[in-house]
């Protein structure tokens, strides 16, 4: 017999989807700051993030998290720690770089595949269970992140250059005219952020395995705390040895990098909340809104509006999205639904 009391409350049972979607809308104002932030480089503002989260965090989990601040008792709890530090500042070093080629919809759109990974990883590693509605689902997302990725159009490229006729680049030596092939430039802008926005989705998908893994045995704010140590370790020496440090010159870009480090930690906070209270898999669809949220940014502050090939992709992911929300409130109905049976 199961008692009244055992039943979980509105918030217990969508605080996950609460979590990833605050985190998606974070996630997506932070691609508009890093794209109005023109004066240092995507390094040293990763740094300037790491580095504005770790000054926070640290006094705070020595005081309240002492115990967990070095879990040395533990090492499987302290390599988890480490790995999700390590993966999670690689993937966001990609995902700034992917700002200066896409969009902010297109970015977010290809960060959101890290739910590929994700949930194979935690099927893998972690068992979780993942029917076969559930692969069919995620499956539609990936098709669309793969249109957002315009297949065609890199294809093209692709051929062109393959094939390319050299005769004309003796003609155009010969003549001393420069011909600028724009729409090869363009081509190759979006070769290169996609391939920055892949990287960071695959990094970033064995970076939620991991806080998936750590689970609830730290607080939230040690594992972000890890992030921001293994960040700020790493990438200030990078920044300071390679003469890549500047002093921000622009007055709108001082207060957006004293900004970042809170956006940076919310999102980071909320997103490991949502993974301590859901599944993977809800997770990754719940933070496909991420998209909706980019794509008006977009609109928003640079008059931009998505072409076909991501407007396709996008309804896409949003059917899956949709589909996958209504699948699991029945779900829920029905597991309530026998609970007042019992």
């Amino acid at each position: 017999m199961t008692s009244i009391s055992q039943k979980k409350t509105f918030w217990e049972r969508n605080c996950g989807a609460i979590y990833s979607v605050l985190s998606s809308l974070v996630l997506a104002s932070t691609g508009v700051f890093v794209k109005k932030i023109t004066s240092v480089s995507k390094t040293e503002l990763a740094a300037f993030r790491v580095g504005g989260q770790y000054l926070f965090l640290l006094p705070y989990v020595l005081i309240n998290y002492p115990e967990q601040v070095l879990p040395f008792h533990n090492w499987r709890i302290f390599r988890l720690l480490l790995g999700r530090g390590l993966f999670g500042i690689t993937a966001m070093i990609c995902f700034y770089n992917s700002f200066e080629y896409l969009p902010i919809g297109e970015t977010s759109t290809l960060m959101f595949c890290s739910a590929v990974v994700l949930t194979f990883c935690c099927w893998l590693f972690l068992d979780e269970q993942v029917d076969g509605v559930s692969w069919l689902m995620l499956s539609v997302s990936v098709i669309g992140c793969i249109l957002v990725a315009r297949p065609t159009a890199v294809l093209n490229y692709v051929i062109k250059r393959m094939t390319e006729d050299t005769s004309a680049t003796n003609l155009t030596s010969e003549t001393n005219t420069t011909v600028i092939d724009y729409d090869e430039l363009e081509t190759e802008k979006l070769i290169i952020g996609v391939s920055y926005g892949l990287a960071a989705c695959i990094l970033a998908g064995i970076t939620f395995t991991f806080v998936k893994a750590i689970g609830k045995d730290v607080h939230f704010t040690v594992t972000t705390y890890y992030y921001t140590l293994v960040g700020a370790v790493f990438l200030w020496p990078i920044v300071y040895f390679t003469g890549d440090f500047k002093i921000p010159k622009k007055t709108p870009d001082i207060y957006l990098l004293c900004t970042l480090p809170i956006t940076g930690f919310i999102a980071q906070g909320l997103r490991t909340l949502a993974l301590q209270n859901e599944t993977a898999f809800l997770v990754s669809v719940y933070s496909s809104t991420q998209l909706l949220f980019a794509f008006s940014f977009d609109y928003m502050f640079y008059q931009l509006k998505p072409n076909p090939w991501s407007s396709t992709g996008a309804c896409l992911i949003l059917t899956s999205v949709l589909g996958a929300g209504y699948r699991n409130s029945r779900v829920a109905k029905r597991k309530r639904k026998e609970l007042e049976n019992n």
